[in-house]
């Protein structure tokens, strides 16, 4: 149906951090504070005006810290790891990676392990209609393998990766409403190569493959993509 409103949405954030070299691991860590505060006043065209109208306040804290060093034989380590609280409860998460390089021009391989954590949105809790205050945050883990491989005109790259959801959010046309999924897998493939054409000129083209794993249909994720830029 039509719609009509008019949003205000306010995000304060505070970063405060250090990082340095302690012999040869480079590391950082640090603070976060952030504050949301987002109003709508609005409603819905179904011939008659159904308001919409919500506001909500929000602030999370958050502490992290990361660092990386050099191995022998051009191998190289990094990790993360971050703590996120708000409203009384708190999330880990986390990311680890080795990376491989061949060599000066040569190819650069890398595998990353991760885990996510994301809070539902202002409107997917706060919507009078399809907005669900029961909402969890999303979580996540996530695989990657991937391969860059640099030449004298660009380079090109290539990232495999398996992506686990638990709680994703999505809309249940049914329920009407924003709802939990309590598992989702993704598996796909992502491309890009870029090629200076001339001192002014380059082209790059990207495309990717998704495949979906969920008890429930998806919408707007389509299994195909791609783009070309010319510049």
């Amino acid at each position: 149906p039509a719609t009509v409103a008019r949003t205000r949405f306010e995000r304060i954030e505070a970063i405060a951090a250090i990082a340095g070299d302690l012999g040869r691991v480079t590391a950082s860590a640090g603070g976060v504070f952030l504050r949301e505060d987002g109003r709508s006043d609005g409603f819905l065209d179904f011939g008659f005006p159904l308001p919409t109208r919500f506001a909500r306040v929000r602030t999370s804290y958050s502490g992290f810290a990361e660092a990386s060093a050099p191995l022998p034989a051009g191998f190289s380590v990094s990790g993360a790891l971050r703590y996120d609280r708000q409203a009384g409860s708190g999330n880990w998460t986390g990311r680890g990676g080795i990376g491989w390089s061949t060599g000066v021009g040569g190819p650069r391989f890398n595998a990353t392990v991760a885990t996510g954590y994301k809070l539902p949105s202002l409107f997917a809790i706060g919507h009078p209609l399809i907005g669900n205050p029961a909402l969890q945050p999303e979580r996540s883990r996530t695989v990657a393998l991937g391969m860059e491989w640099p030449f004298q005109q660009g380079h090109a790259s290539v990232t495999l990766y398996d992506n686990r959801y638990n709680d994703l959010i999505d809309f249940d046309p049914i329920a009407f409403r924003l709802v939990n999924r309590a598992r989702v897998g993704t598996r796909g493939a992502d491309a890009e190569v870029a090629v200076r054409l001339a001192s002014e000129w380059s082209l790059a083209a990207a495309g990717g493959y998704l495949a979906i794993d969920s008890p429930t249909p998806l919408r707007g994720r389509p299994a195909w993509k791609g783009n070309m830029r010319l510049t």
